[in-house]
């Protein structure tokens, strides 16, 4: 049974999460479901300071540095926040037409800009740098208008509400919701108590 995990490419922790699977090889396991996490921030973004706290912003800081130093990678919480829906959207888009393979490699990029780089992932400018880069001769603008790509992000959307998921990254194992888990220990443990391993 594989189980459905909502992540955002706009979200460190759901960065670490990946990490954390694939460093423990259990990536067949999970189904991701790109959701975002931000729908209220507009395209060109916003300060993170107008959508949490800077008691909240420093706590998430320190959770990031001690994260990121267990994989070898700085990541960042930066100033600005930006929206993922095309981000999401694109990659719905792929999904439908080419090999996971290629997928994975989006994916990769797109956490890895967002999280470790603080790219714009909502400038379809920065996007149409990212699908050249993997060799794909696609308009970004056609795909962001793909009304079935479209169609998939706003039904993972209304999915995840359906489910009172707020927050990412969450697990839905047996119709029930596990937010968090993004630490190996974390993962093992609820991979050990459900008999999933």
């Amino acid at each position: 049974m594989i189980i459905d995990l909502y992540t955002d490419y706009a979200c460190p922790f759901c960065f670490i999460q990946r990490k954390t699977i694939q460093k423990l090889g259990v990536d067949a396991l999970f189904e991701p479901q790109f959701m975002e996490i931000h729908p209220q921030v507009p395209m060109d973004g916003t300060a993170l300071e107008d959508i949490a706290s800077k008691a909240y912003v420093e706590r998430i800081k320190a959770q990031l540095e001690e994260s990121g130093c267990h994989y070898g990678i700085q990541l960042q919480l930066g100033s600005t926040v930006f929206n993922s829906r095309r981000a999401i959207v694109l990659r719905a888009f792929l999904c439908a037409r080419y090999r996971p393979e290629t997928v994975e490699a989006y994916d990769t990029l797109l956490y890895r800009a967002y999280n470790v780089e603080g790219k714009n992932i909502a400038s379809p400018a920065f996007l149409q740098l990212i699908l050249d880069s993997l060799g794909l001769p696609i308009p970004v603008e056609a795909a962001l208008a793909d009304p079935s790509a479209q169609l998939k992000a706003d039904q993972v959307r209304a999915r995840a509400i359906t489910r009172r998921i707020q927050v990412t990254p969450s697990l839905v194992w047996k119709d029930t919701v596990y937010p968090g888990l993004h630490t190996e220990q974390a993962l093992l443990r609820f991979l050990e108590t459900h008999n999933i391993l």
